[in-house]
């Protein structure tokens, strides 16, 4: 069995539903990529998070990021090889401190320097082979989402995985960090052109482009696929590991579901709701009332009652006492075209 398989398996038997998540925050730190792990509070996201810091070294990991904490830390910053994780991105308080953090990550991670003078401050940051891991919950991307920056410079250069799933048994602690290996240097993997005919290759590709450009799309998927041979101890990339990637990396495509432009040159909307449901979906099997949505994001019976009285179209009623929801046909048929229907034997 192959290490990453063995990874997954191996957080699943104490932390259920973390396995895959934990495995694609350490493929995304072997690339070097920036990735925003996206899920409300209580799925899980800290914790996955956390496993990747204490396994590796010289990992920096503020509460928040601005230029001026930037500033303080270029010396340190300049010529890094480990990562950067903010656990949650609510804990910077201000929108331009949310936007700060992520735009000044995205550059670091994409180009590799930066050279700023902003807020009175004035330094520069280079030679950074780094990564970031930053958790976000949906209100926030939501808000990210409308910014300038996103299509200017964040939306090409940014991995946004989507984790719907809360822990029904939560477990404290993190998964055995002995488990977590780093392989050979990513460095050592052979350049490869992928073969348009494969399958898998097919279907990294479309992911790719359901959050970037075509150019950006291959960019990012063969840096990704890369990551994984080198944490495989190879130094060439096989068919396994784009089968590996590609079932891992499925919660990308929800962006193609809950985000929408209604024009060429527009902003984004996210469904912010449908997002949230989505979790409720996953975590209790396709099936979920509506005090458990009530339990879940603390609010009052009457008031879910409202919010499911707008979301008709994706949700159907098929219970009064309990009064319990599951996804609509159309949403279904939306989930079935990019795999990401209910299976019984795993949750997304």
């Amino acid at each position: 069995m192959s290490y990453i398989s063995t990874l997954i398996n191996d957080v699943e038997e104490t932390h259920s539903g973390l396995g895959k998540l934990v495995a694609v925050c350490q493929i995304a730190v072997k690339a070097k990529k920036m990735a925003l792990i996206i899920s409300p509070s209580g799925c899980g996201k800290s914790t996955a998070m956390d496993s990747i810091k204490f396994s590796m070294p010289d990992v920096i990991a503020p509460d928040k990021l601005s230029i001026a904490g930037l500033a303080v830390m270029a010396g340190k910053l300049t010529s890094f090889r480990s990562a950067i994780i903010v656990d949650d991105i609510t804990t910077t308080q201000t929108e331009y401190a949310r936007k700060t953090t992520i735009t000044t990550l995205v550059a670091l991670c994409y180009t590799h320097r930066i050279q700023t003078i902003m807020a009175g401050q004035e330094f520069s940051i280079e030679d950074f082979y780094g990564s970031a891991l930053v958790g976000v919950q949906p209100t926030i991307l939501k808000v990210l989402m409308l910014l300038d920056e996103w299509e200017g410079s964040i939306q090409d250069k940014a991995l946004r995985y989507y984790h719907l799933y809360r822990p029904l048994k939560p477990v404290k602690g993190i998964p055995s960090v002995a488990r977590i290996k780093q392989g050979i240097d990513i460095e050592l993997v052979k350049d490869f052109e992928p073969d348009a005919k494969n399958k898998n290759w097919r279907k990294l590709f479309n992911l790719g482009l359901s959050q970037w450009s075509k150019a950006r799309a291959m960019e990012h998927m063969k840096d990704m696929l890369k990551a994984v041979a080198s944490l495989e101890n190879r130094e060439d990339v096989i068919n396994e590991d784009y089968a590996i990637l590609a079932d891992l990396l499925k919660p990308m495509a929800f962006e193609n579901i809950v985000v929408v432009k209604e024009q060429l040159e527009g902003e984004r909307y996210l469904n912010s709701t449908l997002l949230l449901l989505l979790v409720e979906y996953y975590t209790y099997s396709g099936k979920f009332s509506l005090a458990q949505i009530a339990q879940d994001y603390q609010i009052k019976l009457a008031q879910c009652y409202k919010i499911m009285a707008s979301q008709k179209s994706d949700w159907q009623q098929i219970s009064k006492s309990p009064t319990i929801f599951h996804a609509s046909e159309k949403l279904l048929k939306e989930l079935k075209a990019y795999d990401l229907e209910l299976k019984q034997e795993r949750m997304l």
